[in-house]
């Protein structure tokens, strides 16, 4: 087995990383392909139409954190984790039917596991006839040999019941997950490390996004701030996070989707803003207190020649805005 320090970790930077819902593990669904841990991305906003997900946003930091990168293992290492799992129980090899299917619309050969043969041929729309056992496509002719290629008989590593009760993985066939799972379980138990990140390609159509999770063992060592913060004044709830936040689309998720903008400190605040001098988020990193921001907000909106405040910080955020006494319409203006 590779030593532990050969394996491929990834940390990030504060700011980079949050969290959609609870906080809490075990308000977590189930389903999850991350597992039973605490569910992270880089996009919040993304993330939960992604995931569908309900709940607050939280900026979440743990100084010296570290995550197994999952698409960075090697063949080697991928064996020697299932190698491991299916030692501890938790996978099995077992056989199982594979469909590649080529998708017009997702631009790519789409590949599915399915626990019986007759569930794959009916997700292809095929059929077998009654007599000769022959596979037929959808007009009810014999399949040619290379559309028949689609359909493949594989040993597959599946998990155990006592893996999918870990990761909270709900009925079903789940052994398109096995090898996340059982890294899952290895990034806690054998690594010692925060969990594990999945570096996946962001396309918010086609549902991916780069995201992460946090073994349930690790969580209780990771600090949090909400993204709307009506506790102006408070302690700073960690080192390392924001003190203040109020936003409604992070930066690097402004950049991904097009959006011009610029960073603007004033008074200990930093203002997320476009070129159209609309207003994206607030951060404060030091002192916070309600007449400090609408003094730098007046200062803002008189550098810029006026000030709005983005759509979706309106409408997620109107409470808060009023909170800060800026009236019951969300305002930059106190």
């Amino acid at each position: 087995m590779p030593k532990k320090t050969a394996f491929p970790l990834i940390a990030f930077k504060a700011g980079d990383l949050f969290h959609v819902g609870t906080f809490d593990p075990a308000d977590k669904g189930t389903g999850s392909h991350e597992g039973g841990g605490l569910s992270v991305s880089m996009h919040p906003d993304a993330w939960r139409g992604i995931a569908r997900l309900s709940g607050g946003d939280w900026a979440v930091w743990r100084e010296g954190h570290a995550f197994l990168d999952f698409h960075a293992l090697t063949k080697a290492q991928r064996k020697a984790v299932l190698a491991w799992a299916a030692a501890e129980g938790l996978v099995r090899e077992e056989t199982r039917w594979r469909t590649e299917v080529w998708d017009d619309e997702w631009e790519r050969t789409l590949v599915t596991t399915f626990a019986t043969r007759e569930q794959a041929v009916a997700e292809l729309g095929w059929e077998e006839d009654a007599e000769t056992g022959n596979l037929l496509d959808e007009a009810g002719e014999p399949l040619s040999a290379a559309a028949a290629r689609a359909l493949k008989e594989v040993r597959a590593w599946v998990p155990t019941e006592a893996l999918c009760r870990e990761m909270r993985a709900g009925g079903g066939d789940h052994a398109t997950f096995a090898l996340d799972w059982a890294a899952v379980a290895y990034a806690e138990r054998v690594l010692g490390v925060d969990g594990v990140w999945w570096e996946d390609e962001f396309d918010e159509e086609r549902l991916s996004a780069p995201r992460g999770v946090i073994v349930p063992s690790m969580v209780a060592g990771w600090k949090k701030v909400p993204l709307v913060d009506d506790t102006l004044g408070d302690a700073c709830p960690a080192e390392g996070l924001p003190r203040f936040t109020l936003t409604a689309k992070t930066r690097d998720d402004l950049a991904l989707y097009g959006i011009d903008h610029e960073v603007v400190e004033i008074g200990g605040f930093e203002f997320v803003v476009d070129e159209e001098d609309t207003l994206h988020g607030v951060w404060s990193w030091g002192e916070a207190t309600r007449e400090a921001l609408a003094a730098a907000l007046d200062e803002l909106a008189a550098r810029r020649g006026g000030l709005s405040l983005g759509g979706d910080l309106d409408a997620r955020d109107g409470a808060a805005w009023a909170a800060f006494g800026f009236g019951e319409e969300p305002s930059p203006s106190p």
